[in-house]
């Protein structure tokens, strides 16, 4: 039977229950509970390796059900704590007569002290080592002590969670699976297990977590979302058992998963609260519910996104595979949102949200700049200064400790550095980042203009409080566009200077009046100042929190904000003053 999926983070178990509603609604029949609390007991054992960071929110079986022999390395009342919630969720889902589904990462990297008490549960080499500081070891899924590590901890959770349904990430982020081809280091593992082939590695562990499930009366679907290879794959799928799967694949090839969403490393609104690519969702719909030989895996990015939710609801069992219908989902739900009379003003405003998103798309390698520079490298609270390593350590503690850099220092200050590789640099990728960006402020801004105008009518009923924190989130998106455009310009002309040379004037009309690099530098701090307050102001007019943070500084990441943000901009705000004619230094001016 056709599953329907549903996958979002939740604040607090009202806005789960809330989800629960909607999951109901549309006829879901699953919904992921496996939002763990951010595991900084991980990041905590190393402060200066960001990498930790990019697998502290993915839940583990023992992050939740913890074998005894594991209490040594992982703290027990952490997983205890989940267990809880994720307990408490699924008494919610079981009201609504719904299942709870498990998504996380297996296997997942161990602290060294385990492998140092027991060689043999060492398993491949997991980091990506131009991005860590240290390594990090998966266990061997092939070992039998380790085999019975996974069977404890799957009989503890199915004894008290009855989960039927198991999806893991692997091979990135801090997991891995022995000689997988596309793990970081490359492939690698212990000798025992070196000639057993992927394909028997991957059935043999799924088996392995089916049968303890089984014995406490849970039958469970589990496999792998990614990452194999074409040639992995070949030999993955045809051992696949009976409720086993690898990259939306059954053994029965016919059947599949879809998704509609926009995962996390792609969306170009990362970390906007409430937006998202409507009418891509649409088109996401058309294909995958019209499909009858495939599961709907439905990625909510959070509870704030009323219009894609509304689509999903009016849509889900009608939607027609095609271009018109699309647009017919898209203008039944506008009619929904806002009544008739303005639903294609309202279609017209998400065709031009769709556009900025389809103009940025291409800066998406595995992560969107969004999220690798605007958050990852701070773009948007680190101030632009001549020599940031003269910065005080009081100057750098708000912005510093949170910049997923694993190289040295030199390599932190240089703002396009991101996940240990510089594919930003130089004039080609600024001009091109320029055109990109500035077309898709220009979509952003005929979007606002139709939320002016439908704002401006007294008939659109209690929609008009959404439309006014829909164009606060959309501004929001065009001043980090210009951030991002600023962060880059900065860098491409810091790249071309050298900071050992004595200014000098070099001019040959006297009239330029000193190193026109100088005059640029000046106006695009001033522009990016000018782009702080107006976020800064954004932030203080908003009712709902459109930006994604965390709930306490003890809480905050590389991978998100802190709740204090506001903050951090006047911070950046007032290094960037104060610093300023430190340029001066680099290059010769008279303007005095």
């Amino acid at each position: 039977m056709r599953k329907i999926m549903i996958n979002c983070n939740t604040n607090n178990l009202d806005e789960f229950r809330k989800l629960a509603e909607f999951a109901k609604k549309i006829g879901a029949t699953h919904v992921n509970i496996s939002q763990v609390e951010t595991a900084m007991w991980q990041w905590d054992l190393d402060r200066t390796d960001p990498y930790p960071n990019w697998g502290m929110n993915n839940a583990t079986l023992f992050k939740v059900a913890l074998p005894k022999a594991l209490e040594k390395y992982i703290p027990a009342d952490y997983a205890a704590r989940n267990l809880e919630m994720f307990s408490k969720r699924a008494e919610i889902l079981k009201e609504y007569g719904l299942k709870a589904m498990f998504v996380g990462m297996e296997p997942a990297w161990l602290p060294n002290e385990a492998y140092r008490d027991h060689p043999s549960w060492r398993g491949p080499r997991c980091d990506q080592p131009r991005r860590a500081r240290n390594e990090y070891y998966a266990p061997c899924t092939d070992n039998p002590e380790v085999q019975a590590l996974y069977a404890e901890s799957m009989k503890k959770l199915c004894s008290v969670i009855p989960v039927e349904y198991f999806e893991f990430l692997t091979n990135d982020s801090g997991g891995g699976v022995c000689w997988a081809s596309l793990l970081y280091p490359g492939a690698n593992g212990p000798t025992a297990c070196r000639h057993t082939s992927i394909g028997d590695k991957v059935t043999n562990f799924l088996t392995v977590l089916q049968e303890a499930a089984a014995s406490v009366g849970v039958k469970a679907e589990v496999g792998y979302r990614r990452q194999f290879t074409g040639e992995e794959m070949s030999s993955i799928v045809p051992k696949l058992k009976e409720g086993q799967f690898c990259q939306g694949k059954y053994k029965d090839a016919s059947f599949s998963t879809k998704m509609i969403g926009l995962p996390d490393y792609r969306d170009c609104s990362y970390p906007i609260n409430g937006l998202a690519g409507i009418v891509g969702i649409a088109e996401q719909m058309t294909d995958a519910c019209n499909d009858s030989n495939c599961n709907i895996s439905i990625l909510l990015k959070d509870m704030n996104q009323k219009e894609t939710m509304q689509l999903i609801v009016d849509n889900i069992d009608t939607i027609e595979n095609s271009t018109m219908g699309k647009y017919r989902a898209l203008y039944k739900s506008a009619v929904s949102l806002i009544g008739e009379k303005y639903a294609d003003k309202l279609v017209d405003m998400w065709e031009y949200m769709q556009k900025a998103y389809d103009r940025m798309e291409f800066w998406n390698v595995g992560g969107h700049l969004t999220e690798l520079g605007t958050v990852h490298q701070r773009w948007l609270t680190r101030p632009l200064v001549a020599f940031e390593s003269e910065l005080s350590d009081e100057e750098k503690s708000y912005y510093r400790p949170f910049l997923f850099q694993a190289g040295t220092e030199e390599e932190a200050e240089n703002l396009v550095n991101m996940q240990a590789t510089i594919w930003l640099g130089g004039e080609s990728a600024r001009i091109n980042f320029r055109n990109c960006s500035r077309m898709a402020i220009i979509d952003i801004k005929n979007a606002v203009d139709i939320i002016d105008e439908l704002l401006s009518k007294d008939d659109i009923g209690d929609y008009k409080e959404d439309l006014r924190e829909q164009k606060l989130r959309l501004r929001l998106l065009a001043y980090i566009f210009r951030n991002q455009k600023n962060v880059i310009t900065f860098q491409s002309i810091m790249d071309r200077t050298d900071k050992t040379e004595v200014a000098e004037d070099k001019t040959i009309v006297i009239d330029e009046q000193g190193d026109k690099r100088f005059y640029k530098v000046m106006a695009i701090l001033r522009e990016e100042i000018d782009n702080t307050y107006e976020i800064i102001k954004i932030l203080d007019e908003a009712k709902t929190n459109i930006l994604n943070c965390t709930p306490t500084e003890e809480e905050e990441t590389i991978m998100q904000f802190g709740p204090d943000i506001r903050n951090d901009l006047m911070k950046k705000v007032d290094i960037m003053e104060r610093h300023k004619l430190e340029f001066e230094r680099l290059f010769k001016s008279y303007n005095r």
